[in-house]
C-alpha cells in the first residue's frame, strides 16, 4: 500500500485523502476530553479519581533520568530533543489523542529509527505505537508512516505514581533532504491497556496536541546517519561543575551524592554505587535487576559507617505483579582489599512480602538510638505507611509506627524527624479537603498518634505538599503543586502559634520562569532548592536564551517571600540536591550534561 494511503488509514481519522491531497479537517464538535475517556495529561490523569488509585504512590524523591545520548557514528542519533524530564508532565498517544512534534535533520539523511520517553501505569507495558512523518503537525506531505513494535525499557518512577520508560522504534529506512519535518505518535498499545504519555521537556522542537493545540514539545532522539547533527550542546564550563562523568569506567547518568563527615563521596546511578575519593571514581555495588533491583535511591551514611538504601523494585514479585521493593546495606569487604577497587557487600535487610506491611519503601533518617525510619506505599489499608527498622544482634526488626487509614493523611511522601523529636510528615492527599496535609506524629501509649497540623484546600493554597523542611525556630518549608490554581508550585511556610498552626504562602513558581522544583533542603538558616527546566527568559518566551535549572534560596518576609536565584545553570539540569555535612555546601548531580554529556557532580 503507498505510504499515503497507509498514513490516511491508519493514523489520523482526520485527514480525508483524495488522489494526491491529503487535507486536515478540524474536529470541532467537542473537546478532545469529552470525546475520550482520558484526560489529555499525565498529571491531569494523577488527579483523576478514575485513575489515580491505579497510581503507585511513591515517596517524593528527586528522579534523575539516563543520561542524554549524543551524536556520534556508534549511537546515529542525527536529531535529539533534549533530555528525558520525567517529572513535569506528558501528553496522551493512545485513546484518540495525536501528538506530533518538529525535528530538523542535515543535508545527507536516512532514518533507520526513534526512541522517545513514556510515563505508563506500574507494570503495564507499551507494545506498539503507530507513526508518521510528515510535513507538518497531523498532515501535509506524508513522507512514510506506519506501527512500530517497541523495544521497551523501564527506566524508573516517578512521583506521580507513573513509570518511566524509554521506548525505541527501528525499521523505519526512510531517505530525507535537510529540513523540518513532524514525527507523529498516536494508537498506542499497551499490554493492559491503560493510557500512555510521551514525556514532556520543552525542548527546541515545536509540538502539538490534535486536542488543545499547541503544547511543549516531548523527549525524542532521531536515528539514522547524516552529514550533519542538531542536538543540544553539553556544557562543562559551569562554574559550579565538581566532576563530570566520561561514560566509561567512572560510568554515567549520576542520579544522587552523599558526602561522609570525611569528605568522601558516594553516589548512585540507574545500576551502580560508586564512591569518589582523590579524582577517582570506584564502583561499589552495581545491581542486576529483577530481584536485585536497580535505580538505588539516595544513600544515608549508617551509625556503624556503612552505606543504606532502597530499591523501588527488586524483592519479592508480589505487588500487583512487580517488585516490592528492598531497603538494603552496603559494606566494604570485612578483610583487607588486596586491589585498587574492591566491590562492597550489599545486604537486604528489609523486603516487603506485599501482604499489607509496605510496599516500595524509602528511607528517610537516623535516629539518635541507631533506628531507621522511613515511609512507603502500601501497608495494612493501603494508604502508606511510616516504618522503623530497629537493629539487633540478628539482623534489624521491622516495625509500623503509622498505617494510614485514608481518614487523615494519605500517601506520605516526606518524613523528618522535628527539633522535638516528634515526627512530621506531609500526605499527598488526604485531609479535611483532601487535597493533602502536613502531620504530626507523637509517642502515645506505646505506639504513636496522628494529628493533622494543616489541611489544604487546593485553589486556595495549593495541593499534593511535600519537600518538607524545618528551620532552627522550628517552622516548616515545603511545596504544593499547582499552587494558588495557575498551574505553578506554591512555596509555603507552616508556623506554630498560640492559636495552632497557620500556613504562610511565600511564592509561586511559574514553569517558564523558574522551571520545576526537584527538591529542597536547609542549608544554613534558609531553604535552598533546585529546579529543572527549561525555563526561558524574556516576554515572549520564544527564540530567548533558555535556562536549565537553578539554584535558589527562599526566605520570608514582605508579607510573603523572597525567592532569590543564586546560580543559573545552562544546557544541563540539576536533578538532585544535598547539604554536606557542614551545614552549608550544596551538592548535586545532573544526569546528563557535563563535560562529555554524560552526567556530573556539582557543588555551590
Amino acid at each position: 500500500m503507498p505510504a499515503k494511503q497507509q498514513f490516511c488509514k491508519s493514523l489520523f481519522h482526520i485527514i480525508l485523502c483524495a488522489a494526491t491531497v491529503v487535507l486536515v479537517i478540524a474536529i470541532t464538535v467537542l473537546p478532545a476530553w469529552a470525546q475520550n475517556a482520558v484526560p489529555p495529561t499525565a498529571r491531569e490523569a494523577a488527579a483523576s479519581p478514575a485513575f489515580a488509585q491505579r497510581l503507585a504512590h511513591p515517596s517524593k524523591v528527586p528522579y534523575a533520568p539516563p543520561a542524554i545520548r549524543r551524536s556520534s557514528p556508534q549511537d546515529y542519533v542525527i536529531y535529539s530533543n533534549g533530555p528525558l524530564n520525567g517529572t513535569y508532565d506528558a501528553w496522551t498517544i493512545n485513546f484518540g489523542f495525536v501528538v506530533a512534534d518538529s525535528f530538523n535533520v542535515g543535508s545527507v539523511n536516512t532514518i533507520t529509527g526513534f526512541d522517545f520517553y513514556t510515563w505508563s501505569y506500574p507494570g503495564d507495558k507499551p507494545l506498539t505505537v503507530d507513526w508518521a512523518i510528515t510535513s507538518a503537525p497531523f498532515g501535509g506531505t506524508t513522507y512514510k508512516s506506519g506501527t512500530a513494535t517497541l523495544t521497551d525499557t523501564v527506566i524508573s518512577t516517578n512521583g506521580y505514581g507513573y513509570q518511566i520508560d524509554k521506548e525505541t522504534a527501528t525499521g523505519l529506512n526512510l531517505s530525507l533532504g535537510a529540513g523540518t519535518y513532524y514525527l507523529n505518535l498516536q494508537n498506542a498499545v499497551t499490554s493492559q491497556g491503560n493510557p500512555l504519555y510521551w514525556d514532556e521537556n520543552d525542548g527546541p522542537s515545536l509540538a502539538d496536541d490534535n486536542g488543545v493545540g499547541t503544547i511543549g514539545s516531548e523527549s525524542f532522539d532521531i536515528t539514522g546517519s547524516s552529514t550533519t547533527t542538531t542536538i543540544q550542546p553539553c556544557d562543562g564550563g559551569d562554574s559550579t561543575l565538581y566532576y563530570s562523568f566520561t561514560g566509561k569506567e567512572d560510568g554515567a547518568s549520576p542520579t544522587s551524592v552523599t558526602l561522609d563527615r570525611s569528605g568522601n563521596i558516594y553516589g548512585t546511578g540507574w545500576y551502580n554505587i560508586f564512591r569518589y575519593v582523590g579524582g577517582i571514581i570506584t564502583q561499589l555495588y552495581k545491581f542486576a535487576g529483577g530481584a536485585d533491583g536497580s535505580g538505588p535511591s539516595a544513600l544515608l551514611i549508617g551509625p556503624d559507617g556503612a552505606l543504606y538504601g532502597t530499591t523501588y523494585d527488586g524483592g519479592v514479585p508480589n505487588c500487583n505483579g512487580s517488585y516490592c521493593g528492598q531497603v538494603f546495606s552496603l559494606k566494604p569487604p570485612p578483610t583487607a582489599c588486596p586491589a585498587v577497587a574492591c566491590a562492597w557487600t550489599k545486604t537486604t535487610i528489609y523486603q516487603p512480602a506485599g501482604t499489607g506491611d509496605a510496599s516500595h519503601p524509602s528511607l528517610s533518617f537516623f535516629d539518635a538510638a541507631g533506628n531507621l525510619y522511613g515511609i512507603s506505599a502500601g501497608g495494612t489499608y493501603g494508604y502508606g505507611v511510616v516504618f522503623k527498622l530497629t537493629p539487633s544482634s540478628g539482623g534489624w526488626s521491622f516495625s509500623i509506627v503509622h498505617a494510614f487509614d485514608g481518614t487523615e493523611s494519605t500517601y506520605p511522601n516526606s518524613l523528618l524527624m522535628g527539633k522535638d523529636g516528634n515526627l512530621y510528615g506531609a500526605g499527598n492527599s488526604g485531609g479535611k479537603y483532601g487535597y493533602g496535609t502536613v502531620f504530626e506524629l507523637t509517642p502515645s501509649g506505646g505506639g504513636w498518634s496522628e494529628t493533622i497540623l494543616y489541611s489544604f484546600q487546593d485553589l486556595s493554597d495549593g495541593e499534593g505538599p511535600g519537600d518538607l523542611v524545618q528551620d532552627a525556630s522550628g517552622n516548616f518549608f515545603g511545596l504544593t503543586q499547582d499552587g494558588l490554581g495557575d498551574g505553578g508550585e506554591t512555596f509555603f511556610m507552616l508556623s506554630p502559634s498560640d492559636e495552632g498552626w497557620v500556613l504562610t504562602p511565600l511564592f509561586t513558581t511559574q514553569y517558564y520562569q523558574q522551571g520545576l522544583v526537584f527538591g529542597m533542603v536547609m542549608a544554613g538558616d534558609h531553604a535552598h532548592g533546585i529546579t529543572a527546566g527549561p525555563a526561558c527568559f524574556g516576554p515572549s518566551c520564544v527564540q530567548q536564551q533558555y535556562s536549565y535549572g537553578q539554584i535558589f534560596e527562599l526566605t520570608p518576609g514582605n508579607g510573603g517571600g523572597n525567592y532569590q536565584v543564586l546560580h543559573t545553570f545552562y544546557w544541563w539540569s540539576p536533578h538532585y540536591v544535598t547539604v554536606a555535612p557542614n551545614g552549608y555546601t550544596l551538592w548535586g548531580t545532573s544526569p546528563w550534561g557535563g563535560k562529555y554529556c554524560e552526567g556530573a557532580i556539582w557543588r555551590y
